[in-house]
């Protein structure tokens, strides 16, 4: 009899992504696993609502049809999004990301992309968890909140990425069991920083939902092809002079490093390849500082003051970092981060970075030291 019982249990478990569960202990898991792999075209409206770590709020509404397919490597779907306030269709067919212009009929191509086309305005609608089951987090729980079932994923804290209390939130509909809002909570450097979305008018597995990888309709559209310019670069001109505090109130200039090679590393807090690149340029610092290199790091959103700081600390950064402005981006044309100036002893610029870090910043430094 105890070994029967066993195995009615063992038979009760569902499993998903690595990790099992009695499916009597959590039917809601269990009846949204099933409604997922059901789904094989979604389209919705939806409402997104972005919190920042710095207090700014984004609001944007917009429409997507997702199309699974399990054998994309990069998201398991293909999407079709645009965003209301956007003149552009974003789609992504498992290979390419094209950027659709209807009313110009135009279009471009991205032959190589990568998961951040999310970021694309389209891409800033499209909701996975329609999809596919976010497989990365540590432990799931569900309860009623107004008498909507509520599934709560908890993950593992980030040390690395200075992300803790990070959970999202998934309010499923009675009778689909999908979702229809979601919310995405985490501490960054010690803000709060809340994604949203509302979704309404959806329609799953709908005949009446256009096949997106159906593009040809863009036989009667224009390729558009970008002229790519050489771009300007500040090279050879005088570094613009500065004055700014650094994150200890003392006032900085860049007549500071006179006599010096200076680097001006510019970043932001938000910007994930500035802080991986951290730990590189401190290794210049720990390298060259005693042979005649001065780094100055310019963080240029003030709002985020008391979490760069923190970043700073965290990362055991010895070099100086400046609170900038306007006026420095203006001045040094910054329209990306990072970005990297080096400048020489007389205060001519001899190097700007042209995607991020590079190695060729080492190279130049080892030949000057």
């Amino acid at each position: 009899m105890k070994r029967l019982i066993t195995n009615i249990v063992l038979l009760s478990l569902i499993c998903f992504g690595g990790k099992c569960y009695a499916q009597n202990e959590n039917t809601v898991l269990h009846d949204y696993l099933n409604a997922v792999r059901n789904v094989k075209t979604a389209y919705y409206v939806v409402q997104c609502i972005d919190t920042f770590t710095t207090g700014d709020v984004w609001n944007h509404e917009g429409k997507c049809i997702l199309k699974k397919d399990t054998t994309d490597t990069l998201f398991g779907f293909h999407f079709l999004a645009s965003r209301n306030d956007v003149q552009e269709n974003d789609l992504y067919d498992g290979y390419r990301m094209f950027s659709i212009d209807d009313s110009a009929k135009t279009y471009s191509v991205l032959n190589k992309p990568g998961t951040w086309i999310t970021g694309f305005p389209g891409g800033q609608m499209v909701v996975p968890d329609l999809m596919i089951l976010d497989k990365n987090y540590a432990s799931v729980r569900s309860y009623k909140e107004n008498g909507v079932d509520v599934l709560r994923f908890d993950y593992k804290d980030d040390t690395s990425g200075n992300i803790t209390d990070h959970y999202k939130l998934i309010y499923l509909d009675g009778a689909t069991r999908l979702p229809v809002k979601m919310a995405v909570s985490l501490i960054s450097l010690n803000k709060k920083q809340v994604q949203m979305y509302i979704l309404s008018e959806v329609k799953i597995n709908s005949p009446g939902v256009n096949d997106i990888d159906d593009k040809n309709y863009l036989n009667s559209y224009t390729l558009k092809v970008d002229e790519k310019k050489p771009a300007a670069t500040l090279v050879g001109t005088e570094a613009p002079a500065f004055l700014l505090q650094s994150f200890t109130n003392k006032a900085v200039s860049l007549n500071d490093g006179k006599g010096k090679i200076v680097l001006l590393d510019f970043w932001e807090t938000w910007c994930g390849p500035c802080v991986q690149s951290m730990s590189k340029v401190q290794a210049l610092a720990d390298k060259y500082a005693k042979k005649g290199l001065m780094i100055m790091g310019i963080m240029n959103e003030a709002k985020s003051r008391e979490s760069a700081k923190l970043l700073v600390e965290k990362k055991g950064l010895t070099y100086t970092n400046l609170v900038g402005n306007g006026d420095i981006e203006k001045a040094y044309k910054i329209t990306e981060v990072p970005k990297y100036f080096l400048i020489d002893a007389q205060g001519k610029i001899i190097y700007e970075s042209t995607n991020g870090y590079e190695e060729k910043l080492e190279e130049i430094l080892k030949e000057k030291f």
